[in-house]
């Protein structure tokens, strides 16, 4: 990855602009992460690697304000942290698109409606059956999954709409917690196929890949590790960023 100086960054060319980031959870005697400055252009791909337990769950959701640290922790030129749980939410269903290890689909509602629900929460709504629809084919979902709720479904499949969901309102940022562990080989390399041709679309989406698969490392031209980011003072900057 291209490491480059601070300061020759603008505002508007960062997604993620972090500084002494630290995040502690209740009763720990310790940091669970602690980055001192990560900086992630605009349109750039990530491939965060590390071991399990280093904390990577634990900064996407710091990124998207599902948890709040001390320091400072930018989104597009919001600090999140500074936001009122209520405006924090909001700020995630417009801004951010997220695929974590934990689906959090509602059981009750078809893998259609779970999709479409994130464009209401967004309020981008237009044509949202129709997008949901295409998104959950070109992940390969077959019709009659669709329409089953959520609980019903397998493993693999709950984890193909939560990635359809991510992608249905075009985020600014995309954050994926092992997007493809409950995937086996012919899945998993559809879901780069949908994923990669998402981004050339939208070129400018910033994208954070978590996974510990290094065979993915092929699809990224950068890695970097959490034990890099929070042992130096850099910034990560894509030759190709916007």
């Amino acid at each position: 990855m291209k490491y480059i100086d601070s300061t020759n960054l603008k505002a508007d060319t960062l997604m993620i602009e972090i500084a002494s980031l630290t995040y502690r959870y209740p009763k720990s005697q310790i940091d669970t992460l602690r980055i001192p400055k990560w900086q992630v252009a605009v349109g750039e791909h990530v491939f965060l690697q590390g071991a399990s337990g280093s904390g990577k769950s634990t900064l996407l959701q710091l990124l998207c304000g599902l948890r709040v640290g001390t320091g400072n922790l930018h989104i597009a030129g919001t600090n999140i942290g500074k936001l009122t749980q209520a405006k924090r939410d909001r700020f995630r269903a417009r801004h951010i698109g997220m695929v974590f290890q934990q689906f959090n689909l509602i059981p009750y509602l078809s893998a259609l409606d779970n999709v479409v629900l994130a464009t209401s929460l967004a309020g981008i709504s237009n044509n949202a059956k129709a997008r949901a629809d295409e998104l959950l084919d070109q992940v390969g979902l077959h019709k009659l999954a669709k329409a089953q709720t959520a609980h019903s479904l397998s493993i693999g499949q709950q984890q193909r709409v939560a990635i359809a969901r991510a992608l249905i309102n075009a985020p600014d940022i995309l954050l994926l917690d092992e997007p493809t562990s409950a995937l086996d080989d012919i899945n998993q390399a559809q879901f780069i196929e949908v994923l990669f041709k998402h981004l050339a679309r939208h070129p400018k989406t910033t994208l954070i890949f978590v996974s510990h698969d290094t065979r993915l490392t092929a699809y990224f031209p950068h890695s970097t590790s959490l034990s890099q980011i929070s042992a130096h003072d850099h910034s990560v900057v894509h030759k190709n960023a916007y």
